[in-house]
């Protein structure tokens, strides 16, 4: 025990991190940075060869439709919106008027029962 208290500092130091761990830790940062790199340029080669594919695909829509097919779609595409609303509309009116004939039915069967007991 007395020949740790005389040891230098960096003695112990040494005796704990070896240079072989130095080396292995240099290396491994090293190799972390060039795979970031490499898969930063893999990701940023993506992009680009997506942007692409994208652009690519806006010109050949826009190419293959002409103005009066673009008009028809565009007519077409209200129409059918048009359509939805006045469906939903009707699915409500429905609704409401089943409501109504189940409520003038229990009516009915209300009045049948008060006379088929005033009957008796």
């Amino acid at each position: 025990m007395g020949n740790q208290e005389q040891e230098p500092d960096g003695h112990i130091l040494r005796r704990w991190v070896s240079l072989g761990d130095v080396i292995s830790l240099a290396l491994s940062i090293a190799a972390i940075g060039v795979t970031y790199g490499n898969l930063s340029a893999d990701l940023r080669h993506t992009n680009e060869t997506v942007d692409a594919a994208i652009s690519a695909i806006r010109e050949l829509q826009e190419r293959d439709i002409t103005p009066g097919a673009r008009s028809s779609i565009a007519a077409l595409v209200a129409k059918d919106s048009a359509q939805d609303q006045a469906i939903t509309e009707l699915r409500i009116e429905i609704r409401d008027q089943r409501r109504e004939i189940l409520e003038a039915l229990t009516r009915v069967e209300d009045k049948l029962e008060d006379h088929a007991a005033r009957s008796r």
